[in-house]
């Protein structure tokens, strides 16, 4: 079998990663459990029965926190609401306090910025977003 993301051949069906990337082999294939690489019975599968994890919460969590993500940069983004949501509350704090403590004339600055952060979040693929985004990369100045 053919690892889906470097294309490295040898890889077991049931492999949790490649050793040719580190990442998992079936990440791009929607039928196998991310956590164990099982192989999942039905696309519509909730929990994988091998391991028990949830495929369903792991499959979209990062795709609907990617969206929300990129909304609230549109919506509020002069204000910093999308970096609050995405847990960089340091630079948060640094856009509200740009606007409130210029009486609103920092929004011409901070807004734009959010605009450009917004379409990167809708453009970005699902994976990196989950990797640059994750709780374990959480940082209050995390950009």
């Amino acid at each position: 079998m053919y690892c889906t993301n470097c294309g490295k051949d040898g890889v077991r069906e049931n492999s949790t990663a490649c050793l040719g990337c580190g990442i998992s082999p079936h990440a791009a294939e929607k039928n196998y459990c991310c956590n164990c690489g099982e192989k999942l019975n039905n696309v519509n599968q909730v929990i994988c029965t091998k391991c028990g994890c949830s495929v369903k919460s792991i499959a979209t969590s990062g795709e609907s926190k990617r969206i929300i993500a990129g909304i609230l940069g549109l919506c509020f983004g002069g204000i910093g609401v999308h970096k609050f949501y995405l847990g960089s509350w340091g630079w948060g704090i640094v856009y509200l306090a740009a606007v409130v403590l210029t009486a609103g004339f920092g929004a011409l600055v901070t807004s734009p910025i959010a605009l450009v952060e917004s379409i990167i979040y809708l453009t970005m693929d699902d994976t990196k977003f989950a990797k640059k985004y994750s709780q374990e990369t959480r940082s209050p100045f995390r950009w």
